[in-house]
């Protein structure tokens, strides 16, 4: 624990490292395309990403640029919504954005700093719970008691960043 609050302090007078109000520290080694396109709870993103403990140990990566959702841990689901397509930042997340006092099994000790480099290859904007106008989350706004179900005209959009692209199916008719 005191290992990663001294890294953290030392990190943090780096000039090119930045801290939310949070403690989420991070660098942007890529700045991405456009600033206006970053993902929201709800939205889809395309991303690889290496997890690393202060020691440099690896404890997670993915270089195959899977889909996840918006919403992960709550260090990289702050730090994930600063991206955009074609970004790639390094987030420093203090133990309590990360695994907290229980660790991640034995790959990663309790209160642990952690370190993510994250590349977000392309991301999906969900307009199903968005009113784009508005920029508000209208979720389940056309929700039908009676038949159970949602409809929606399908809309969604599509981000890209160099060779990748990610598109979604229009949904129609979703049933719970």
């Amino acid at each position: 624990r005191e290992a990663g609050e001294r890294f953290l302090e030392e990190n943090a007078n780096k000039p090119d490292v930045h801290v939310t109000s949070s403690g989420l520290q991070y660098k942007i080694v890529t700045p991405g395309r456009d600033d206006n396109e970053r993902p929201r709870p709800y939205d889809d993103m395309v991303i690889s990403y290496v997890g690393k403990t202060i020691d440099g140990t690896v404890f997670d990566e993915d270089d195959h640029d899977s889909t996840y959702p918006a919403t992960l841990n709550d260090g990289l689901e702050e730090g994930t919504q600063l991206l955009s397509p074609g970004a790639k930042y390094i987030f420093y997340l203090p133990h309590r954005l990360a695994f907290g006092e229980g660790g991640n099994g034995s790959k990663v000790a309790p209160y642990s700093t952690v370190i993510y480099e994250v590349e977000m290859i392309s991301m999906t904007r969900d307009h199903n719970y968005y009113d784009e106008d508005e920029d508000t989350d209208v979720g389940m706004a056309d929700w039908d008691e009676e038949s159970g179900s949602s409809s929606s005209d399908g809309d969604s959009s599509t981000w890209e960043a160099g060779d990748y692209t990610a598109t979604t199916l229009p949904t129609t008719n979703l049933s719970v």
